[in-house]
């Protein structure tokens, strides 16, 4: 099942505010880190801190046009003009430095130990790196297709189990403290045909039962396992999920079939780990609603992906209604539902288990029921439509 809508909004805002997040709590630490470097600078008379004080002001100067890009309605057209103004800030710091270290050396000026400048310093080797690789693994999953593909869209997407056997498993993730190379050296050796991939030693494996819903916001390793039956519910399931091993399936020449290592690698978002996935894309179901015979669920797609999906269980007519935006269905539990309108807008229709089918963003109220072998049991159905869209 597909929702084909423009998915760059919701999702280009999510990583937009992430971004602008970070770049906020750089300007604070720098601001500290200027005002105590400068000062501990200067009655250390270190042109050496002292500078270093002053580059912490001009990151702030960098860290202030990067927020005020992400302030404009299009980011990316501001981008040289921001990097225009960050480098010549840093030519006149290299210019400072050069120079007052010049007259430091001709003068003879004796420079005093500095604790403080010293603590300032270890302090900042910690926290930067940290700000710098969150800032940059937004920037690059906010810019990768685009800038490769000429497109916006991301693909994110998620597993609903129509059916599993006892021994069906999903893969999401990887494993704690894996080795990037080690995995990346191994996936192209699977590729070469000189080893069989060794999943379970890189990627975590869930057990998997019926009605089980698995969240995978772009740049998630993942992958359904033998004896289970998917409903994915994707935004583009036609382009940019990249195969990174084939399960040693060959082509009809006998060689592996091409897949995608390289792009793949590119856009693992090597920190969704076994925590962070058990907490944020497993058995993330939460009750929102209930009624007369029928109870309404949120299935814990993740706030990364902008696709909303939610669950109802009924035994009785449950009411929906699409307020202004697309909602796509399928029921997943029980043999026969109708679909009907209250007020008239559509004939009724039924549907069987397994089956998709779309209730137009101008249809407003509608209401779905057991019926014909579905009366008398529970059913359910999942619907999925776009978040930030109803009105």
């Amino acid at each position: 099942m597909t929702v084909t809508h423009t998915p760059t909004d919701y999702r280009r805002h999510v990583l937009q505010r992430r971004i602008r997040w970070i770049v906020f709590a750089t300007i604070a630490y720098n601001l500290v880190e200027a005002i105590v470097a400068i000062t501990a600078g200067t009655i250390a008379s270190s042109a050496a801190l002292v500078g270093f004080g002053l580059d912490s002001t001009i990151e702030v100067l960098s860290a202030a046009v990067v927020a005020w890009q992400f302030t404009r309605r299009d980011p990316e057209r501001w981008e040289k003009g921001a990097l225009r103004v960050i480098a010549v800030a840093f030519f006149a710091l290299a210019v400072y430095i050069t120079t007052s270290s010049l007259l430091a050396l001709i003068a003879r000026v004796e420079v005093e130990h500095s604790p403080v400048g010293i603590a300032i310093t270890a302090l900042s080797v910690v926290i930067m790196p940290l700000l710098s690789l969150a800032e940059r693994r937004a920037g690059r999953e906010l810019g990768y297709i685009r800038d490769r593909f000429g497109m916006a869209y991301t693909q994110d997407e998620s597993y609903y189990l129509l059916d599993a056997s006892d021994k069906a498993v999903v893969y999401l993730g990887l494993k704690e403290g894996i080795d990037r190379e080690r995995m990346a050296a191994d996936l192209v050796e699977a590729q070469s045909g000189a080893i069989s991939f060794p999943a379970i030693d890189y990627i975590n494996a869930f057990s998997a039962r019926k009605h089980d819903h698995f969240a995978i916001p772009a740049g998630t390793v993942h992958c359904s396992g033998a004896g289970s039956m998917v409903l994915e519910i994707s935004a583009t399931p036609y382009i940019f999920t990249f195969k990174m091993w084939d399960w040693d399936r060959v082509g009809l020449d006998g060689i592996p079939r091409p897949i995608h290592i390289d792009h793949a690698l590119e856009n693992i978002q090597w920190d969704r780990d076994t925590k962070w996935v058990e907490s944020n894309l497993v058995g993330q179901v939460q009750e929102i609603a209930r009624g007369v015979g029928w109870v309404e669920e949120r299935t814990g797609l993740h706030e990364l992906e902008f696709i909303e999906v939610r669950r109802h269980w009924f035994t009785e007519p449950v009411p929906h209604d699409t307020r202004g935006t697309v909602n796509v269905l399928n029921l997943v539990e029980g043999p026969e539902a109708v679909v009907e309108s209250p007020t008239g807008a559509f004939d009724p229709f039924v549907v069987h288990y397994a089956e998709t089918f779309i209730v137009p963003a101008t249809v407003g109220p509608y209401v779905i029921r057991p019926h014909g072998a579905g009366e008398g049991q529970q059913l359910a159905t999942v619907k999925a439509y776009v978040r930030g869209t109803q009105r």
